[in-house]
């Protein structure tokens, strides 16, 4: 069985896991081959040794195994992929080194595309998903586009769950564990009709606060989260249609811990150490714990239909996918991260921050496609693709603000943006068997994108932190902007088989992510001048071998890759703590995958893998940081030095990422002991492009995870250990600063920590 869980160990360590591997399995040749895995990321079924591009997939089995319950829960299982999850709602999805920069920005496309079932899903905020039910997930590295409706400069993500059919099958599963946990699931499946079937699968995820507020005493960093997917396919001659109905509600909570992440000592300190504030009376040396005036909240729904029907023609498939998605997001959070009792200076007063937040938006998106032979040499694949997106967001600052003075006036600043998003395309790919061994695929996509927002910004109170004045002096605008781009993406490769058991192959494909529109200007001119961004564009250059040894006991997969970005879409934090999106000039991301799998016996199978990524900016002069000159030409609006980004690590882009994986299964009297053990690593990745310690980075570590599950041959029961980070160590998902070099609090987000329990699962005959 494939299991490309994560990535292990440096190249030298994977080679000599290799050669191990290889001697222990060629002791013995009985052994029985590895599953083989099916992937349809080419638009076909294909198995994973056969796609000349670098994808990893695991299975259902797999996610299970290892308690994987959310999206979040991947990291560490797929070379160079790393998810930066802050709040509800605002994950960061990179692969190789590139999507860092996106957040819950409405008017800024995703660098990595999520599909689910073929639908993609715009904000990724769709990444907090549930994740049961699944046949496998597929993750693509590098520009994707030719064979995809929407548009991916990074890398996609395609999550597919097991579709209905005729067989009955329920089941009812049941989690619990430290932290409060309580997992359930429920899932009944069957055939309504000859032609019909039908799928049902409920579910819940909750457990109690990882961590205490210790102003209040109330739990943080709690999860509650309901689900749920029905599902109908129709099956007859030729036709196949599967209409799809899902929701996810999670409820109101506090908002997440945050951790201030500032200098060691007693005191944290601000501008060089001109303010230093008490440590000693704020701050937990738990990582999960905050320290809060304000608990916040913060609450999510999404959900949405689609209906994918295909028909089956002697030589081709049309295809056309249906979708209309939705989601509500809402939080409010205190911006200072800490209590009243301790002075966060802002232009000589102290401050009390607060802020709310909601992202309402609503997709529609059509697909046709068509896929089939011409002949017994050519494969093709077409398509047409029509996406709108419409948003909401609004962000509301309030709180009171003290200049040294006996009266608190009152600080309101609200910013509003209503944005319609529209994106066509027309894609095609088309893979020649030039001779029996080796092939050409030539691919090419047009892309027409356009945005168009209206903003609003209001100073409401006495004092105002994020709104800026304007050339005449008032605070506050209202304006409308709209721009719209399109670009050509062509990809050529070739594919040769060395033998029946090895391909190698070489890939060129462009990349293109459109422009977008920024949200909260801090003024007028800031808003008319600076709020379009314009497209980024990659160029990626690939090189992989793959295979299967020891008469299909074990598979590999090797890939090299580098990609160069033109115009890279680089988020930073202006003076009065508003995101901006800019250009940052150029990027190169370089670097390799590895992937091992091997049947070491009957009963024992390991898997390995390892990533490297190189990623740096090339040439980035970033004038809206006010910092000490890195370079002699690099300087902001004023003149002034500013800071040279150039030759920096991207954000939230570890150079290593390494995993691996044994499973070992025990046959009992009828029954059988299933064994997993996992150990995942991530090096250090930075936060912002200055790698000053009040920014914030995560560190490097590893994470080991574990389960143990029991299987009953005379009854339909299993009965389950896990655990999560079983060294219960302590890491960081993502860090920010705000406000620039006033920065109020630079936050972090810890990961979770050690998690156990036991898992029951009864499944109905």
């Amino acid at each position: 069985m494939y299991h490309p869980l994560g990535r292990g160990f440096k190249t030298s360590a994977i080679a000599a896991l290799v050669c191990t591997a290889s001697s222990a399995l060629g002791a013995d040749n009985t052994l029985t081959p590895l599953e083989e895995i099916v992937v349809t990321a080419e638009r076909r079924a294909q198995s994973l040794q056969d796609v000349p591009l670098s994808i990893s997939a695991i299975t259902g089995d797999s996610l299970n195994a290892l308690k994987v319950n959310r999206s979040e829960d991947l990291m560490g299982l797929v070379p160079n992929l790393n998810i930066a999850k802050s709040n509800l709602g605002r994950s960061r999805t990179i692969i190789r080194g590139i999507g860092g920069s996106a957040g819950d920005n409405p008017g800024m496309n995703q660098k990595v595309a999520l599909f689910i079932d073929d639908v993609y899903v715009a904000r990724q905020a769709g990444m907090d998903t549930a994740l049961f039910d699944l046949e496998r997930i597929e993750v693509l590295r590098g520009p994707q586009g030719t064979l995809y409706g929407q548009n991916s400069i990074a890398g996609a993500i395609n999550i597919h769950s097991v579709k209905p059919d005729q067989e009955f099958r329920a089941k009812a599963q049941l989690d619990l564990g430290n932290y409060d946990t309580v997992n359930t699931r429920f899932l009944v499946n069957g055939g309504l009709t000859n032609t019909v079937s039908a799928k049902l699968v409920l579910g819940n995820n909750k457990h109690g606060g990882f961590g205490d507020n210790q102003f209040s005493g109330d739990e943080v960093t709690e999860t509650e989260t309901y689900f749920g997917r029905l599902q109908f396919r129709y099956e007859h001659d030729n036709w196949d249609v599967l209409a799809t109905l899902d929701y996810e509600d999670n409820p109101e909570v506090d908002y997440p811990a945050s951790f201030m992440n500032g200098n060691a000592g007693d005191f944290f300190t601000l501008l060089g150490g001109a303010i230093r504030i008490p440590t000693s009376k704020t701050f937990s040396d738990d990582v999960q714990d905050a320290y809060n005036d304000f608990a916040g909240y913060q609450e999510q729904e999404q959900g949405g239909f689609s209906l994918n029907a295909s028909y089956a023609f002697d030589n081709f498939t049309l295809t056309s996918i249906t979708a209309y998605r939705t989601l509500d997001s809402n939080a409010a959070r205190d911006v200072d991260t800490q209590s009243r009792e301790v002075l966060a200076f802002y232009n000589g007063g102290e401050v009390d921050l607060s802020q709310e937040l909601t992202l309402d938006t609503d997709q529609f998106s059509q697909e046709f496609r068509i896929s089939g032979d011409y002949g017994d040499s050519i494969f093709y694949t077409a398509g047409l693709f029509y996406f709108r997106e419409q948003s909401e967001r609004s962000e509301t600052s309030f709180g009171t603000a003290i200049p040294l003075a006996p009266l608190d006036p009152l600080v309101e600043d609200y910013h509003f943006q209503d944005i319609d998003s529209t994106s066509t395309a027309i894609y095609g790919q088309m893979t020649w068997a030039v001779t029996d061994r080796l092939n050409l695929t030539a691919g090419v996509r047009l892309s027409w994108d356009e945005k168009e927002a209206d903003n609003i910004a209001e100073g409401r109170g006495a004092v105002s932190l994020t709104i800026d004045e304007n050339a005449d002096g008032s605070v506050g605008y209202r304006n409308s902007v709209d721009d719209s781009w399109d670009d050509i993406s062509p990809k050529l490769t070739l594919d040769y088989a060395l033998s029946d058991d090895h391909m190698v192959y070489a890939t060129f494909a462009r990349g293109y992510l459109s422009g977008g529109i920024n949200f909260a200007s801090s003024n007028l001119e800031q808003a008319e001048d600076e709020s379009i961004f314009d497209p980024e564009v990659a160029d990626n250059y690939e090189v992989g071998i793959k295979g299967s040894l020891l008469d299909g006991r074990a598979t590999y997969s090797v890939s090299a890759f580098l990609i160069d970005y033109e115009d890279l879409q680089f988020q930073s934090a202006s003076e009065t703590g508003q995101t901006l999106t800019t250009n940052a000039a150029t990027a190169e991301s370089k670097g390799v995958e590895i992937e091992l799998t091997a049947a070491l016996s009957d009963r024992l199978s390991a898997m390995l893998a390892y990533g490297y990524t190189d990623a740096a900016y090339k040439d980035f002069c970033d004038g809206g940081v006010d910092v000490t000159a890195g370079g002699d030409d690099c300087v902001d609006a004023n003149g002034d030095p500013a800071l040279d980004a150039s030759g920096v690590q991207l954000q939230y882009a570890p150079e290593d990422t390494a995993s691996a994986t044994l499973e070992y299964a025990l046959p009992l009297s009828e029954s059988e002991l299933s064994l997993v053990l996992n150990a995942a690593y991530q090096s250090r990745w930075i936060g912002e492009t200055d790698e000053n310690p009040l920014i914030g980075n995560g560190g490097s570590y590893w994470l080991y995870n574990a389960s143990l599950t029991w299987r009953g041959d005379y009854m339909p029961l299993e009965l389950g250990l896990w655990g999560r980070n079983l060294a219960d160590e302590e890491y960081f998902t993502d860090c920010f600063g705000g406000f620039g070099d006033t920065t109020f609090a630079v936050t972090c987000r810890s990961g979770a920590p050690r998690t156990y329990g036991v898992s029951l699962v009864y499944n109905f005959e």
